[in-house]
């Protein structure tokens, strides 16, 4: 018997070559296609081959992992799959390894192929679209121009853009009529033409024009494949197969039925009222989930995806007997908040490295996100940000994150928008708490004579009861934080409802 493993590389490339976003989605839905069972039968009856849909052990982000037991079979896939891939969208490698196993080295040899197929990522390929100098470049991309589209404008002249191969295949993957698979996978096929395909359509209704690009990602999923491999190291090949796959298909199902969710709760009401939806899903594989959305909606929905991911993991681990493993998984996610003409590669790469900074600071241990405005025109090092900019002089952190979804710890995501809700009233002087911040790098001592100040000023402009909520509010978020000491374990909050505010629009 043989395990058939292939992996798409260089996705995130692939998605976000360009600004434009029907191509985003176009991309996104040709790598959604290729671990589809449709495109794995298309594909054996072209070849001819058998693929049954019980030896598909695993198909989701871009990974697919095949149990063989006709070597004829096997070796068609090999010689074939790659080519029929890449062919399909150029720009991408598939890397392929296989193992043979027997009845009691099953385990063993899964891991084997898992690091194969780490050895073939790492070794060169020749794209499908590489250039000679006398080929025609397309402009945006520079690799060679396949097609071209003319748009003609009264009175003007006509506008020809140029495509390569691989962007024409994105954009004829949108076209009018041609319904996402994402989509289809969260079942709202029905409202499709509600999806917006032009960026404006996403950031219109924010007042700064920005954008959210949202990635969020499970934890501790290493840790409940390794107590997997404990316990079944004694089992058959076919209870093995059996609990892997179960597993992938339970969390494939809970990341989809919390994204619907989250989307239920904070993107449904505009289909109600008959506009473009400001939402686009781009990467839903196994736990890991990219979106691009309006951004005033990215706080909730993140939220109630983490709280509806933990959820379901907790629900359907427990109904397929896996429960033994894990109880439950929880999720870490980044919000980067950028201008809708932003390049999005470093967008999305600041989105991963938020998630992952989510990870380090709350050691996996539960729920919770992490959020970024960008505001400059160049950005690419989040952790190298936090040193030079989010570090006073004297160690204070200016960073308050990571927030977490509601029964975890403190801070709460929901304590957030409600400080946020608070600080925004028109009598706060937001600018003052600005200053305060520039004083508080020079030294906390300036900061505290500074802070006093805004305080008196505070209590003097507000009425008791508003003066009571922003305080409340702030208990919320810790215990230690009042509007007359604004700093709690060495961190303050106020640069991050600051953030806020920039991201949201309002007064200044």
């Amino acid at each position: 018997m043989y395990l058939y493993g292939a992996s798409v590389q260089g996705i995130q490339g692939f998605i976000f070559e360009t600004n434009k976003l029907k191509e985003i989605v176009g991309a996104s839905d040709l790598i959604e296609q290729f671990c589809s069972l449709g495109f794995l039968g298309r594909f054996s009856k072209e070849f001819r081959l058998e693929i049954k849909e019980v030896d598909v052990l695993r198909n989701a982000g871009g990974n697919i992992r095949i149990a063989f037991t006709n070597k004829e079979d096997l070796e068609k896939m090999v010689k074939s799959f790659p080519q029929y891939v890449m062919s399909k969208a150029y720009g991408i490698t598939l890397s392929q390894a296989l193992v043979e196993f027997g009845e009691h080295d099953y385990l063993k040899k899964k891991d084997e192929l898992e690091y194969k197929l780490t050895k073939v990522r790492n070794q060169a390929s020749i794209p499908l679209d590489g250039r000679f100098s006398l080929m025609k470049q397309t402009p945006r991309t520079g690799k060679p121009s396949f097609e071209k589209k003319v748009y003609k404008e009264k009175g003007k002249d006509d506008k020809v853009e140029f495509f390569d191969k691989g962007n024409w295949q994105k954009d004829y993957n949108t076209e009018e009529g041609r319904v996402s698979i994402l989509l289809e996978k969260l079942k709202l096929a029905d409202i499709y033409k509600k999806f917006p395909l032009e960026m404006n359509d996403i950031a219109k209704d924010n007042a700064n024009n920005k954008i959210a690009i949202i990635h969020a990602d499970g934890n501790r999923m290493g840790l409940m494949l390794q107590e997997m491999n404990r316990a079944l190291k004694d089992a058959s090949t076919e209870k093995i197969q059996k609990v892997f796959k179960d597993f992938s298909s339970q969390i494939t199902k809970s990341t989809n039925d919390a994204v619907k969710e989250a989307f239920e709760k904070n993107f449904r009401k505009y289909d109600k009222e008959n506009k473009f939806i400001p939402f686009r899903p781009i990467v839903i594989g196994g736990d890991d989930v990219t979106v691009i959305c309006r951004a005033d909606d990215a706080l909730g929905f993140t939220q109630d995806y983490l709280e509806a991911f933990e959820n379901n993991t907790k629900k359907n681990f427990k109904e397929h007997g896996l429960s033994g493993y894990a109880e439950k998984l929880t999720a870490c996610a980044g919000i980067a908040f950028c201008n809708k003409k932003f390049p999005f590669h470093y967008a999305v790469d600041l989105a991963e490295a938020l998630c992952s900074f989510a990870k380090e600071t709350s050691k996996r241990e539960a729920s919770c996100l992490v959020f970024h405005n960008i505001q400059s025109s160049y950005f690419t090092d989040y952790k190298s940000y936090v040193k030079n900019e989010l570090i006073t002089r004297e160690g204070i952190s200016l960073q308050f994150a990571p927030y977490f979804t509601e029964g975890n710890r403190k801070p709460t995501v929901k304590s957030l928008i409600e400080a946020h809700k608070n600080f925004s009233d028109p009598d706060v002087p937001l600018g003052k708490y600005r200053e305060w911040l520039f004083e508080l790098n020079k030294s906390h001592e300036y900061g505290e004579l500074f802070l006093e100040r805004v305080d008196a000023l505070m209590r003097s402009k507000l009425s008791k009861t508003k003066y009571k909520d922003l305080n409340k509010g702030l208990y919320e978020m810790d215990e230690g934080l009042r509007l007359n000491s604004l700093i709690a374990n060495n961190k303050t909050p106020m640069a991050d409802i600051l953030q806020l505010k920039s991201v949201l629009g309002g007064k200044k």
